[in-house]
């Protein structure tokens, strides 16, 4: 009689959506790009056009410990840092993804993958195996437009334990 092994159920989107705690570090410093309206006066003074120019907006930077939120809905957020982005949980290589825009047309941002392990104690549950990766794309997440800038780590938050008043009433 052979022994086999119990193989765990893949990570569930009920066991990603709450809150943990996260921290990133940076290779290298990515800069968003914010697209702003102007008003541009052409050679001839009559003429007046409305033109799209694009400037530096706020840099990506490190962030120290700082709570990460994944909604059932699928939008993530990071912390105090107001950035905005969608999850996803890929079942077949037990990994979360994460995309978070820089450029108003989408066409450049940050991807978050990380592997996924299964929980110590109960099967639904789940824990962050390593260090996950933070990939700047232009376009399609294909390897040649991938550039890895940064290493984020997540963690369950602490559980407050329970108190209970021993007074008699």
């Amino acid at each position: 009689m052979a022994f086999v092994e119990d193989e765990s159920p893949p990570p569930s989107d009920t066991a990603l959506a709450r809150t943990w705690k996260f921290s990133r570090r940076m290779i290298e410093p990515v800069v968003t790009e914010v697209r702003v309206k102007r008003a541009v006066l052409s050679s001839s003074a009559s003429v007046c056009q409305l033109c799209t120019v694009l400037q530096a907006g706020s840099t990506v930077g490190s962030l120290e410990t700082t709570q990460m939120e994944l909604r059932g809905d699928r939008t993530a957020f990071l912390g105090k840092s107001s950035e905005t982005g969608v999850w996803n949980l890929v079942p077949e290589k037990r990994m979360l993804e994460m995309e978070f825009e820089l450029n108003e047309d989408e066409s450049t941002y940050l991807l978050y993958q990380a592997k996924l392990g299964k929980g110590r104690y109960y099967r639904s549950s789940v824990r962050f195996e390593e260090d996950g990766k933070i990939f700047l794309v232009k376009g399609l997440p294909l390897p040649w437009n991938k550039k890895l800038v940064g290493n984020f780590r997540v963690s369950p938050t602490a559980t407050p334990v329970p108190t209970v008043s021993m007074k008699v009433s």
